[in-house]
């Protein structure tokens, strides 16, 4: 090539990758060297396409598998079809653009890559992980398919996909947030976020292998899917945003922490059992059950379309909980929190509404109005199921409407601050009590209720002392004494009393400072069993209690037996308390009980009814 001015290389020649030799001639036909010739030139190299067609091998770096018969080089582009030999990376390597076709597949396995151009995928791309990777990711379309078995603390491709999959049995740990277009999927190793937050506009599919979540915010915008792995939930939140009306929701061996449904024109439907260990919140959209059931620990809130369906909800929760039903009904609601209370925020509508925890405190909003079909409620001895308005002045002013249509089945509950006009009578009858009283349309049957040890055994001892049995009190608010009772034989007087305080044993001071709650008088007795009435005092809930009783006759006895008797209420260890002076029945006992006394291993036939 000649030129009295400039020359360009052909484009016959652009395509070679080296140039042996290049001879530069001035006009004169003399031969000169680029750094003293008289002629300015320059040299152009453009980029050509090759086309993988994996003839021989799957090798990147065999130029018989491209259809330029060379390997392309770092200014020329690769486009990637379907074919049956993929190709694979056996170096570092670089290129201009790269074009990966639909089902395509590139495998860097293990070797840097660069792109310094564009990265049309539309296939997949496969890493280990431990690359260095240089390139502007394809967002719009394509796989990135992670496949490495060793530790990885971040993922080489950067921290935004159209479709992201882990698929090889390493571990991979996030230290950033991860946007996906569209597809999150892990089907195999394992995957920490870290606490870094995930934002995914399709599915999220755990097939196998773990998750671990953390603290992060998992927004998804379509399908979840966790039933084939393991999702360790920590605290994160699980946010569904999806804007259409086919979101399916299966996750059957995995729970859950706090989940958020949170887009007006989404739609999600439950495959299986949904269990959540935080909070459950429907701010919009539809969220149906298809008949599944649903366990929640913490609270619910519905401002959205609730559809139950036939399941059951059930609030298993360990800490307080708060149930706003935003006007969507419950097929079976089911109250198993005994441990803190529960609060219901509006009106609410059930076909069953069921609780047989005992200790449960349900709160009701003052003013509103809880329409039930079918109710039961049942608690246990000394641990009523307590339901309240959520205001505390017990005024009619403060009263929750319950309206009950259907069948009732109460035990062992305190109500107060009920109007029940609106449906059936409320029919409580078996040990139930209204504590606070304010309720319209209920009725309440008296039950005696016994505590201490109401079993006629043992041996007759004389009453030629002062004694009493301690143990707790129930956890009953309200407990009025009706009568203190004694088995006693021979005949005489006796005087009984009742005190609170004091420390139980063993090596405790017995009622020691405890103060006294009524002094029964003295009363004749003879043999048998006697019940001395007319107190109208409470005992408080939880106290330390005794029952006390004198006498300075040796012709009275009151059974009691060596052996502590595992149904009375009074403390296994150390059983009676012997009195100092002071036996004298005439008496009255004293509004605090004195000091001086000891402990003796009797367990004496004795109980208060209340």
């Amino acid at each position: 090539l000649i030129s009295s001015d400039t020359f360009s290389l052909s484009s016959e020649l652009k395509s070679q990758k080296y140039l042996n030799q290049v001879a530069v001639k001035d006009g004169g036909n003399s031969t000169s060297t680029f750094e003293t010739a008289p002629i300015a030139w320059t040299t152009t190299t453009g980029s050509t396409t090759f086309t993988w067609d994996g003839s021989v091998s799957t090798s990147w770096d065999d130029g018989s598998n491209w259809d330029q018969g060379t390997v392309p080089g770092i200014t020329d582009n690769a486009i990637i079809p379907n074919v049956v030999n993929d190709p694979v990376l056996a170096s570092a390597t670089t290129i201009n653009d790269l074009t990966i076709q639909s089902a395509g597949t590139l495998s860097l396995t293990g070797f840097g890559f660069t792109v310094s151009g564009t990265f049309s995928n539309d296939g997949t791309l496969e890493l280990y992980g431990s690359e260095a990777v240089s390139l502007t990711m394809d967002t719009d379309s394509g796989l990135v398919k992670y496949t490495g078995s060793g530790t990885y603390t971040s993922l080489a491709a950067g921290n935004s996909y159209f479709t992201v999959e882990f698929g090889g049995a390493g571990v991979w740990t996030f230290n950033n947030s991860l946007n996906v277009a569209d597809n999150f999927l892990i089907s195999n190793g394992t995957v920490n976020a870290s606490n870094y937050n995930i934002t995914t506009g399709g599915d999220f599919t755990l097939s196998s292998g773990t998750f671990n979540a953390g603290s992060a915010t998992i927004t998804i915008g379509a399908n979840w899917d966790s039933s084939g792995g393991t999702f360790t939930p920590g605290s994160s939140t699980a946010i569904f945003n999806a804007t259409d009306s086919d979101n399916t929701i299966a996750s059957t061996g995995s729970t859950l922490n706090n989940i958020q449904f949170n887009n007006s024109s989404g739609n999600w439907t439950l495959q299986d059992a949904l269990d959540v260990n935080g909070n459950l919140i429907v701010t919009d959209g539809i969220f149906s059950t298809n008949n599944q059931n649903i366990n929640v620990a913490g609270n619910w809130s519905n401002s959205g379309t609730f559809i139950a369906g036939t399941g059951t909800v059930t609030f298993d929760g360990t800490t307080a909980q708060s149930i706003t039903s935003g006007g969507s009904a419950f097929n079976t609601l089911a109250i198993t929190n005994s441990s803190s209370n529960i609060t219901f925020a509006d009106s609410l509508t059930a076909t069953n509404f069921t609780c047989s925890t005992a200790s449960v405190d349900m709160k009701f909003n003052a003013g509103s109005t809880y329409t039930i079909t079918n109710l039961t409620l049942n608690g246990s001895s000394g641990n009523l199921i307590t339901l309240d308005s959520t205001s505390t002045t017990h005024n009619p002013a403060d009263r929750w409407n319950l309206n009950v249509s259907g069948t009732q089945s109460l035990s062992y509950v305190d109500a107060s601050d009920s109007e029940a006009s609106g449906g059936s009578l409320i029919s409580c009858t078996n040990i139930c009590t209204e504590v606070n009283d304010n309720n319209v349309n209920w009725t309440f049957g008296e039950v005696a209720i016994n505590w201490g040890d109401d079993t006629a055994q043992g041996t007759n001892y004389s009453v030629n002392h002062i004694r009493c049995m301690g143990g707790v009190s129930p956890n009953v608010d309200g407990m009025t004494i009706k009568s203190i009772n004694v088995y006693t034989s021979g005949s005489g007087n006796l005087r009984l009393a009742i005190y609170q305080g004091g420390v139980l044993g063993p090596g405790g001071t017995g009622p020691t400072n405890a103060t006294l709650i009524w002094d029964a008088g003295i009363v004749s007795v003879g043999s048998g069993w006697f019940a001395i009435t007319g107190g109208s005092a409470s005992l408080t809930k939880n106290e330390v209690t005794w029952i006390c009783w004198k006498a300075n006759d040796s012709t009275i006895y009151v059974y009691s037996n060596s052996s502590y008797d595992s149904s009375s209420d009074f403390q296994s260890a150390e059983g009676r308390w012997n009195g100092g002076a002071g036996k004298d029945e005439t008496i009255s006992w004293e509004s605090i009980y004195p000091t001086g006394g000891s402990y003796s291993n009797y367990w004496y036939s004795i109980y208060i009814t209340y």
